[in-house]
């Protein structure tokens, strides 16, 4: 990611943050969740490190109008999140452990009335984690986190739960330099369960 594109994400997130309404902290109803998530990094887009991903993430949701997508309202969407991933290791270099956390802001666009049994979603969002350490594909350990997700609502015995497949990129956008040692990025495919709390 270039500097420019990091310029654009960053403007981007902040337009999100600060175009709710002034009462987004005080929703008449907040949707919160908790969501477990698990999957492994894939090699693709410079990246060269194999890593497994554990994480749990608490998301707050509300309604925002200004998001609206035809006659689907959009869903503004705070996350926060902590994250174990394990490397065996890329050339030469030894078993990794790195612990990290992070903020995402995500717009979310549920596809049918919540009445519904099953309600699919889709989601696009942006974010920052800081990890204890540096790792082969991220010599940062500050880093941006765009993402894109998809994912279904659904209940059991009453209790609204959600599953979801979210691909998380992680780099430091070419803040180092421009050469591929320099940021050649993680990419994540997570899958997710839940439960609203």
């Amino acid at each position: 990611m270039s500097r420019h594109s990091l310029r654009i994400v960053i403007v981007w997130a902040i337009t999100l943050l600060f175009s709710a309404n002034i009462d987004a902290f005080q929703p008449e109803r907040p949707i919160r969740y908790i969501n477990f998530f698990a999957g492994p990094s894939f090699r693709s887009f410079g990246s060269e490190d194999p890593r497994e991903t554990l994480g749990v993430n608490l998301q707050w949701e509300k309604i925002e109008p200004k998001f609206r997508l035809g006659n689907t309202p959009g869903r503004l969407v705070y996350e926060i999140y902590g994250t174990h991933s394990y490397s065996d290791g890329v050339e030469h270099e030894t078993a990794t452990t790195t612990i990290a956390i992070g903020g995402l802001v995500s717009m979310r666009y549920n596809f049918g009335d919540s009445s519904r049994a099953i309600v699919p979603f889709a989601e696009l969002g942006v974010g920052l984690q800081y990890a204890d350490k540096r790792s082969h594909d991220l010599p940062s350990k500050l880093n941006s986190t765009p993402s894109l997700g998809i994912g279904v609502h659904y209940r059991v015995l009453n209790q609204p739960w959600t599953a979801g497949l979210r691909w998380f990129h992680i780099s430091n956008a070419g803040t180092l330099g421009k050469a591929k040692h320099l940021n050649r990025g993680q990419n994540q495919l997570l899958f997710s369960i839940g439960t609203e709390f």
